[in-house]
């Protein structure tokens, strides 16, 4: 019963990483302020189209490097 707290915690900990790991290539587009989803590299940055204004964002990676 002493480990069930850390074993909750640790288990909280993982669910929000991969939560935040799935979610992250998808980033609001700045170019109609944000309505418009845009898809971005892990590692760097690029321009992708975006679905509702059909105009192009510039979105940063996951480690804000160039591609």
């Amino acid at each position: 019963m002493d480990k069930l707290p850390a074993l909750i915690l640790a288990v909280a900990a993982v669910l929000w990483l991969l939560r935040h790991l799935a979610l992250y290539n998808r980033r609001n587009c700045p170019s109609c302020k944000g309505a418009g989803k845009l898809k971005s590299g892990v590692f760097g940055e690029r321009w992708r189209s975006c679905g509702r204004c059909g105009g192009s964002g510039h979105v940063r990676g996951w480690l804000g490097r160039p591609e």
